[in-house]
């Protein structure tokens, strides 16, 4: 059985699941990213040891090396009350992978996209295309729109953002925060970890953007 399997068999909620999926994404060469018939993943979080933006700069790092240190960022909350909506927390990770160099720009009226970089560092490279998710990679942003009825009912947030860990030929696994709260109300907001399926994405999600930070 593969980590996927095993994590979505458990649960996403447990902590046991929790903690075996971020320990096979960090130490281990497990099932998950070797190419057997088994399991479907394409892309799957670097387990090699990240650079720190500090010692080596932003730019000189290729963009998988940047996108490592992005999710390194974001698993170092996880399971942590940080208190901040999804984009916010984003923007933070962001902020503290690239020492302040990239600036994740606010979302548009809409809330499926965000407003242009004018350095060109957060680049949107899909929108609204299907199948959704294959083509993303770890370290991807997703901005999201959640179609009526899904989210919250206040147009102003029913919006989400979230990183992408792993890339299944039939989904992703997400980090983010606040996802099962509420969006008025983010003072308990938790940073958590799911699988979402490209199935469930069409069904929920009225439309999007990925995004790349170079």
């Amino acid at each position: 059985m593969t980590i996927k399997k095993l994590v979505i068999q458990i649960g996403y909620h447990s902590t046991f699941a929790i903690v075996l999926l971020i320990f096979s994404l960090l130490f281990m060469c497990s099932m998950v990213g070797c190419g057997n018939d088994e399991d479907n993943t394409i892309y799957d979080y670097d387990r090699g040891s990240s650079h720190s933006a500090g010692t080596s700069i932003w730019h000189d790092m290729d963009q998988s090396e940047r996108n490592k240190e992005i999710i390194q960022v974001a698993l170092n909350d996880y399971g942590n009350e940080v208190g901040k909506s999804c984009k916010v927390w984003v923007q933070e990770v962001v902020a503290k992978a690239t020492k302040g160099h990239v600036t994740v720009p606010v979302n548009k009226s809409e809330g499926d996209s965000w407003n242009e970089d004018p350095d060109n560092h957060v680049v949107r490279y899909r929108y609204n295309v299907s199948p959704a998710l294959l083509g993303t990679e770890p370290g991807d942003i997703v901005q999201m729109q959640w179609k009526k009825g899904v989210g919250s009912s206040d147009p102003k947030h029913n919006m989400h953002t979230a990183i992408i860990l792993s890339v299944f030929l039939d989904g992703v696994i997400f980090i983010e925060s606040n996802y099962d709260d509420t969006p008025e109300d983010v003072s308990d907001a938790v940073v958590s970890i799911r699988f979402e399926s490209e199935e469930k994405f069409q069904e929920r999600v009225q439309a999007f953007s990925v995004y790349t930070i170079r």
